[in-house]
């Protein structure tokens, strides 16, 4: 919701003379959400997911501090650690590209921690400025797969699930079509071994995006940003909050880059019709 919010208004400050044409959109928009987020989720008994999860790369960085051997903390922050899990949990179930070790940690008191996020924040704000070096380094493992397109060691890309994952209640999938379904395996399957880093690690695509932008605002000027804001605002969400190494985060990305690539070949000029503003 804020990243179509915030390319609207972009489009409009842009486009400012078009203003009346653009609220329509902005207005759908907001009362969708509302709607849908209201009284369609209340009907459904669709609850929001807990804010901890947005927590995932302070996990990380902390994890990576206690692990790493000139990591440093103060018996306060430590302390203050152990109110949430106990900083040896914490230095166990540390992943360099995962956080659902710690996220999902028997010990990790996830009420207690969703009650008191300034509190934690400005434990993990402490402990980053004491090592903020080390808070870089686990930074850059966890977003991996959002800016680097070879695969790291020990890393690991989530491109695609093939079965029903944590399925208590035992469903079983059922293809349409077995041809179609071994098809599709069998592309995945070669894909995930021989062509990784060719199709299954998003920063590739992100680099394409960025070229192709850059070629149609050359040729189009500034307003062409326009198109990649969405694009370019999701990545930063990414960067701000991923929680593992999954391709289907990134997944828009792959579609519009075709998208944003044509239109990057073509020219366009928007013309004056005033007639049509009033």
């Amino acid at each position: 919701m804020p990243i179509v919010l915030v390319s609207l208004i972009a489009l409009g400050l842009m486009h400012l003379k078009y203003w009346r044409a653009i609220v329509a959109p902005i207005v759908v928009t907001l009362v969708t959400y509302i709607v849908i987020t209201g009284p369609v989720f209340s009907a459904l008994d669709v609850n929001p997911a807990q804010s901890i999860e947005s927590l995932s790369i302070p996990h990380q960085q902390i994890g990576y501090i206690l692990n790493d051997e000139n990591g440093t903390l103060t018996d306060q922050q430590a302390a203050e650690l152990d109110y949430y899990m106990p900083v040896d949990a914490w230095k166990e179930a540390y992943h360099p590209f995962l956080s659902d070790h710690i996220k999902f940690h028997p010990e990790l008191d996830r009420d207690r921690l969703a009650d008191d996020i300034p509190g934690y924040i400005g434990t993990w704000a402490g402990i980053v400025g004491n090592n903020f070096g080390l808070a870089v380094e686990g930074y850059l493992y966890q977003t991996s797969i959002v800016w680097q397109i070879h695969e790291p060691n020990r890393a690991y890309t989530a491109a695609f699930a093939s079965q029903v994952m944590d399925n208590p209640h035992g469903l079983e999938m059922s293809p349409l079509s077995e041809r179609v379904h071994h098809g599709l395996m069998d592309y995945l399957t070669f894909t995930d071994e021989q062509l990784l880093e060719l199709i299954w690690r998003p920063a590739l695509f992100i680099l394409l995006i960025l070229l192709a932008t850059s070629a149609g605002v050359i040729k189009n000027g500034v307003r062409f940003l326009l198109i990649s804001t969405p694009v370019i605002l999701n990545w930063g969400t990414m960067l701000a909050a991923i929680p593992a190494q999954d391709f289907r985060y990134m997944l828009p990305n792959v579609f519009i880059l075709f998208v944003i690539a044509l239109l990057a070949f073509g020219k366009f000029k928007l013309e004056n019709k005033h007639e049509d503003l009033h």
